[in-house]
């Protein structure tokens, strides 16, 4: 298996849940971690964590509902480190509810972050993928709407 130490990684939904833990395993690795998330406070206390083992790591706030934020994050990255290796789509959001009496903001916000985010997400960053050895883009998805 070929070490993942220096390699930088993209990680959406890194404050929380299996995002942080993702984030947190690349660290322990060596991989030079770009996390990325609502909360630039909640952030920090992650990279707090991951600067332990980590040769690097930076922190940018981005809502993924947000077309201008989603569209600036590949342009922030690239100046900031040039390329990444892998982006690691970890972000999501659920409401419950009852069908009849659920807004449909919700639905659309729920799009917006689950499925067309990590699309124009993906978009953005084949360039920085591309221009090294190729590049991985992971997808993790959640059981939580399953209940």
């Amino acid at each position: 298996m070929a070490s993942l130490k220096n390699q930088i990684a993209v990680i959406t939904g890194a404050s929380s849940g299996i995002g942080q833990a993702v984030a947190l395993g690349l660290a322990a690795k060596g991989v030079k971690t770009c996390l990325l998330g609502r909360k630039l406070a909640t952030l920090e206390g992650v990279a707090k964590l991951a600067r332990k083992t980590a040769p690097q790591v930076l922190c940018y706030q981005v809502d993924l509902a947000v077309d201008q934020d989603v569209r600036k994050i590949a342009d922030l990255i690239q100046q900031d480190l040039g390329h990444v290796d892998m982006l690691i789509h970890s972000a999501g959001v659920i409401s419950l509810g009852r069908l009849e009496s659920a807004p449909v903001e919700d639905f659309d916000r729920q799009f917006r972050v689950n499925v067309r985010a990590p699309y124009a997400l993906t978009q953005a960053f084949l360039p920085l993928l591309r221009s090294d050895d190729g590049g991985q883009i992971v997808f993790i998805n959640s059981s939580a709407g399953l209940n």
